[in-house]
């Protein structure tokens, strides 16, 4: 445990190195604010651009509240989600070209503790960053469109985080298992999407996808019955995440060896 710890603790200090602790939630605060404001000043917007007749008046409806937290949240799903990959493709990977983890690994470090230290990086960064783009999000959904309900709005938070933790763990993985940063990020990204399309292609039998929480956070915000049960789509993203960890130290174990100009 201690020497997980030790790890986990640089971890934190490389990100902070490289400027993530910075920059990744900046991106998904940007997101969550443009969303509110963008939908309360669209009618100014268009009139600005010009491409209007003189003299005419738009007028567009505010949509409600739970509305744009969850079109919010699909702006996460797609430029979040990929600004979220591209931080953590590196980072096995990297390590391994580099020859860091080579230094590390002969020393009496786990492959366990090095994974899951590796993972749990990967989420420290990942739940602050959603929860700062959300609740800048939600605040100004508040201040320019209207209330949202505490309950949904939490409800909503947690089932959502559940869909990033995944996109987070599976990236590592995916790190883990290629040797190459790009590679993983495509992986981890091709995976995310086929996810979300077989969750619209077969809804009846998809209720355990991850992607499904995304989806009922959004349901959640706007008042209406989820259709499948979120306690199994929870445990199933859990059990997928652990088997992702379990595959990756495996095939951190089974190396034949670390060196980065090794081509395996």
């Amino acid at each position: 445990m201690r020497m997980w710890f030790v790890l986990y603790q640089k971890e934190c200090k490389e990100m902070l190195r490289n400027y993530k602790w910075i920059w990744v939630p900046l991106v998904f605060a940007a997101l969550g604010i443009a969303q509110p404001v963008t939908m309360k000043f669209m009618p100014d917007i268009l009139s600005l651009a010009g491409s209007l007749p003189e003299g005419s008046i738009i007028k567009i409806p505010l949509p409600v509240p739970g509305e744009v937290l969850g079109q919010t949240l699909s702006q996460f799903n797609t430029v979040g989600l990929l600004v979220l990959v591209l931080a953590l493709m590196g980072v096995v990977s990297g390590e391994v070209k580099s020859g860091t983890a080579a230094a590390l690994l002969i020393k009496p470090v786990s492959h366990v503790s090095y994974m899951m230290a590796k993972w749990a990086g990967a989420v420290s960064l990942t739940i602050p960053s959603v929860l700062i783009g959300y609740l800048c999000s939600w605040y100004y959904t508040e201040q320019l469109i209207g209330h949202i309900d505490i309950l949904s709005g939490v409800t909503a938070a947690c089932l959502a985080l559940g869909w990033f933790i995944w996109i987070s763990s599976l990236t590592v993985a995916m790190s883990s298992l290629l040797n190459h940063a790009g590679g993983s990020a495509f992986a981890a990204l091709a995976a995310a999407m086929m996810t979300s399309i077989l969750s619209g292609l077969l809804p009846a039998s998809s209720g355990w996808m991850p992607s499904k929480l995304l989806q009922g956070a959004q349901l959640v915000l706007m008042d209406m019955d989820l259709p499948f049960d979120w306690p199994i789509a929870a445990l199933s993203t859990l059990i997928i995440i652990l088997v992702l960890m379990a595959i990756a130290v495996m095939r951190n174990a089974r190396r034949s060896t670390w060196l980065p100009a090794s081509h395996e």
